[in-house]
């Protein structure tokens, strides 16, 4: 007969390992996307849990039964706290879409998303549509999980989470810092072209500047967002890199 040992403390470090996974899944994109079905998600929680018991292990060992729920419920605000970081800036490409939308005239009729079911503008579906497609296409998803991972390694306690609305404050700045930063080029220069309309309103008043400033000023954003696209990755590289290393100093360093 075939016996399997099971340690204990293996076991627990591996339930908490789930409720802290499973707690990251629910925010964290691109995984928190409605458009994975939810036994993917089921197996991707089960399998960050299996690798991250062992750093759990020792931690569940010191552990009564008594402390355990409370420990699940640090795990499980630790995954929410991580999660959100990178839902932070990863929406600050949406936001940059949104902005571009708004300079192009794009963002007068705001559509229903179906992904996030929010209102929003067509060119902050695009761009959001795009950041999911390339972090799938690039692996960068794996990038994200693996830093998921590390923090099981540097620990999560009532010590450190009190740095957790610092942290917080620092990322929202950072999300409207990326958004303003990948809209700029664009938004220069629908607001020159804007300008420009507008000196020739004043020097050829019998030109209808006016019904024509519509279709021109919407040619040039899809022209402008063609040619910005392909700074699109460097971006997304940039927003994940931020995410990950602010994660990373909260839990080492809070």
């Amino acid at each position: 007969m075939l016996r399997v040992p099971l340690d204990p403390a293996l076991i627990v470090g591996f339930v908490l390992a789930l409720v802290r996974a499973s707690a990251w899944l629910v925010v964290a994109p691109p995984f928190s996307s409605p458009s994975i079905p939810a036994m993917a998600k089921v197996g991707i929680a089960l399998g960050l849990a299996i690798g991250a018991a062992p750093s759990l292990a020792p931690l569940a060992a010191r552990l009564s039964w008594a402390a355990i729920g409370a420990e699940a419920v640090l795990q499980a605000a630790s995954g929410l706290a991580l999660g959100l970081v990178v839902a932070v800036l990863f929406s600050a490409i949406e936001a940059a879409g949104n902005l571009i939308g708004l300079m192009g005239g794009f963002s007068i009729p705001s559509a229903l998303d179906p992904l996030s079911a929010s209102q929003t503008s067509p060119i902050g579906q695009l761009y959001s549509l795009i950041a999911l497609t390339l972090m799938f296409t690039s692996n960068a998803y794996l990038l994200v999980a693996r830093g998921f991972l590390s923090s099981f390694g540097a620990g999560f306690s009532l010590a450190n989470s009190g740095g957790l609305a610092g942290l917080l404050v620092s990322e929202l700045a950072s999300f409207f810092t990326s958004a303003v930063e990948i809209a700029a080029p664009i938004c220069a220069v629908l607001f020159a072209a804007q300008m420009v309309l507008g000196i020739l309103a004043k020097a050829i008043p019998q030109m209808n500047i006016f019904t024509f400033s519509f279709s021109f000023q919407i040619l040039a954003a899809l022209v402008l967002l063609v040619v910005g696209l392909g700074a699109l990755p460097g971006w997304l590289a940039d927003i994940i890199v931020r995410a990950l290393g602010g994660a990373h100093n909260w839990l080492v360093g809070g």
